[in-house]
């Protein structure tokens, strides 16, 4: 159960700072609206969902990474205890 916590947690983290180092070109869509003399009045953003979707199998594959070897470790460790005894 500890294993889950930690390796969302930590998936999370690692792979919110991977998107953000790997997906930092994203300039996503926007809509300029011009006024009469030029000038932009407003602009609407929009998140695309490439990007959205990108970022979310990153922080996934990061937690089942993590997750895998938290449980390698785990039977590495017992398998040193057992061998002890």
């Amino acid at each position: 159960m500890m294993k889950g916590k930690i390796s969302i947690i930590s998936g999370l983290f690692i792979g919110l700072l991977i998107s953000y180092f790997t997906l930092d070109e994203y300039k996503g869509l926007s809509n300029g609206y011009l006024g009469v003399d030029g000038k932009v009045i407003y602009e609407v953003t929009e998140l695309d969902f490439g990007f959205i979707s990108n970022t979310f199998l990153i922080i996934v594959i990061t937690s089942g990474i993590i997750y895998f070897l938290l449980t390698k470790l785990q039977k590495s460790e017992q398998q040193h205890d057992n061998s002890r005894n």
